[in-house]
C-alpha cells in the first residue's frame, strides 16, 4: 500500500512539473527578394596571354564562320582581307596551338569554312613563346573537342551570290567521338564567277608632251574551289594523346580574261589553267604526358597555267607563254617543357626541307626561260625560361 501511494504521488509530481515547463519558440522574417548578377568576362590575361572569349562577342552578330568573327576581336585590324593586330607589324594565326606551313590565304580560307559554333576561345600574344615556333605576334584560334556524350554533330550552310554573274557555295561541317577516339571534318564547294569594269582617264606629261589616256578595262575570272579539312586524334590520357590532320585545297575549272580598251590600242589578255591548282597539308602531332611534343608534317603544291595576249582588232599575238612550279616542303620539329615550381622551362629543335621546282617557258617573245630546282634546308634549336 505504501509503494502504491509512492508511486502516486511521483506521478503526479512529474505532471505538475511538465506544466510549468516553457515552450521553444522560432521566429520567422521574410526578406526581400535577394538577386545575384554574374557575368563572364569577354577577355582574361593569363601568363602574358589574351584569352577571348569570342563566341560570346558575336553572340548577336551576323557571323556565321570564324574568318568573319576574328574582325570582332579586340585589337583586331582588317587590310583588304587580311588580318593584322594592332600594335603588331605582323601576326601568325594558327590553329589549335599548331604552328602550320599553310599559305596565309588558305588558313583564311579554312577558316571561312569553319562554322562559329566549333570555336572554343582565341588566345592573343604579342610575343609568342618559343614553343610556337613563330615570329612576334600570334593569333592561336582554340577550337572546341569532340565529346563522346554529344555524339555526332553536323551543321550544312548553303550561300548564293548574285552580283554581274552568280556565285555559290555549300559547306558541311561534322565532329564525332566514341571513346578514346575525336574526328573532324570540314568540307567546302564554292563555285565563283567574278566580273568587274572600271573606266580610267589619265593625263601624262613626256619630254614636255601632254598625253591622254581614255582606259576601259573589263575583267572576269571563273573558279571551282573545293576545301577539305579532316582530322582525328586519339586521347591515350588527359595529357597525351596523338592527332593525325589532313588540308586540302583543289582548285579546278579555272581561268581569267581581261579586256583592255583604250586611245592607244585595244588588248585581250587570256589565263588558262592546264590542270587544276592543288594544296595539300598533311601533319601528325604526338603530345606526351612528360611534357614533349613530336610533329611531323609534308606539304605539296602544284600549279601549271598558260597566258596569251594579244591586240584587237588584228588578233596580233604579243606574248605567249607558261608556268609550271611544284612545291615539296618537309618539316619536323621536337619541343619539351618543364614546370618547376613557378618557373617553367622550355627547350626545342627544328629541320626543315623544301624542293621548288618551277620552269618558265616563252613562245613569244623569241627569250630564254628558266627550268630549275630551289633546294632549302633550315635548322633551328632554342631554350626559354
Amino acid at each position: 500500500m505504501r509503494i502504491l501511494i509512492f508511486i502516486l504521488t511521483a506521478l503526479a509530481c512529474i505532471a505538475t512539473s511538465a506544466q510549468n515547463a516553457t515552450t521553444d519558440t522560432i521566429k520567422s522574417t521574410e526578406l526581400n527578394e535577394i538577386i545575384v548578377h554574374g557575368e563572364k568576362p569577354h577577355v582574361k590575361s593569363k601568363d602574358g596571354i589574351m584569352v577571348v572569349d569570342l563566341v560570346s562577342i558575336v553572340k548577336d552578330k551576323p557571323v556565321t564562320n570564324i574568318f568573319e568573327a576574328l574582325s570582332f576581336l579586340p585589337g583586331i585590324t582588317n587590310n583588304d582581307g587580311s588580318i593584322g593586330l594592332s600594335g603588331a607589324s605582323s601576326v601568325t594565326v594558327i590553329l589549335n596551338g599548331e604552328l602550320t606551313d599553310m599559305p596565309v590565304n588558305s588558313i583564311y580560307q579554312l577558316l571561312y569554312t569553319i562554322p562559329v559554333s566549333r570555336l572554343k576561345n582565341v588566345e592573343i600574344m604579342y610575343t609568342a613563346p618559343a614553343k610556337y615556333h613563330a615570329d612576334g605576334a600570334v593569333i592561336n584560334i582554340v577550337l572546341k573537342t569532340p565529346n563522346p556524350i554529344d555524339g555526332l554533330m553536323a551543321e550544312a550552310r548553303i550561300g548564293y551570290n548574285q552580283a554581274h554573274y552568280a556565285s555559290y557555295g555549300s559547306a558541311l561541317s561534322a565532329t564525332y567521338a566514341v571513346k578514346n577516339w575525336t574526328f573532324d571534318i570540314n568540307y567546302n564547294l564554292s563555285k565563283s564567277n567574278i566580273w568587274n569594269n572600271e573606266h580610267s582617264y589619265s593625263n601624262h606629261l613626256y619630254n614636255g608632251i601632254r598625253t591622254m589616256i581614255d582606259e576601259d578595262s573589263r575583267r572576269s575570272n571563273y573558279s571551282l574551289s573545293n576545301i577539305i579539312y579532316a582530322s582525328t586524334g586519339y586521347n591515350f590520357s588527359s595529357k597525351s594523346n596523338i592527332k593525325l590532320t589532313y588540308s586540302g585545297q583543289i582548285t579546278s575549272d579555272i581561268g581569267a580574261k581581261s579586256n583592255t580598251f583604250s586611245n592607244l590600242g585595244n588588248y585581250i589578255n587570256n589565263i588558262k589553267y592546264l590542270s587544276p591548282i592543288c594544296y595539300h597539308y598533311v601533319v601528325l602531332r604526338y603530345s606526351s604526358p612528360f611534357g614533349m611534343t613530336i610533329s611531323g608534317n609534308y606539304t605539296n603544291f602544284q600549279e601549271n597555267r598558260t597566258q596569251h595576249l594579244f591586240t584587237l582588232p588584228t588578233r596580233t599575238d604579243i606574248a605567249i607563254a607558261s608556268n609550271r612550279q611544284q612545291i615539296n616542303c618537309y618539316h619536323i620539329y621536337i619541343d619539351q617543357v618543364h614546370d618547376i615550381n613557378d618557373w617553367q622551362l622550355g627547350y626545342g629543335i627544328e629541320y626543315q626541307h623544301s624542293d621548288d621546282h618551277s620552269s618558265q617557258n616563252y613562245e613569244l617573245p623569241t627569250q630564254p626561260g628558266f627550268n630549275g630546282t630551289t633546294k632549302e634546308n633550315v635548322a633551328d634549336a632554342y631554350i626559354s625560361i
